[in-house]
């Protein structure tokens, strides 16, 4: 039998809603303590950790500005689980 611990990054927040709050800067922070955490649980149960990106209200269709935003916030969200899944410091 094979466990997963499925995770969604930082708890379905992103920049733009972490500056909404003024809290952006900690964001890079969220992100890391939350993979270290994950990355703990799954090195200490002997499963696997998987992960996925937050969706976005930012979307504004035919908005090239708005898709240059929301592909920044993925990539974002995309390189932190990177580093974090392929750093076994997390």
């Amino acid at each position: 039998m094979c466990y997963v611990w499925e995770f969604p990054l930082q708890y379905y927040t992103h920049r733009e809603k972490m500056r909404q709050i003024g809290r952006e800067q900690d964001l890079e922070k969220i992100n890391r303590t939350a993979l270290k955490i994950a990355r703990e649980v799954a090195n200490d149960t002997g499963t696997l950790m998987a992960g996925g990106i937050c969706n976005t209200n930012l979307y504004v269709e035919g908005n090239l500005e708005s898709e240059d935003q929301i592909r920044t916030m993925f990539q974002e969200q995309v390189c932190s689980y990177y580093v974090c899944m392929y750093s076994r410091a997390g």
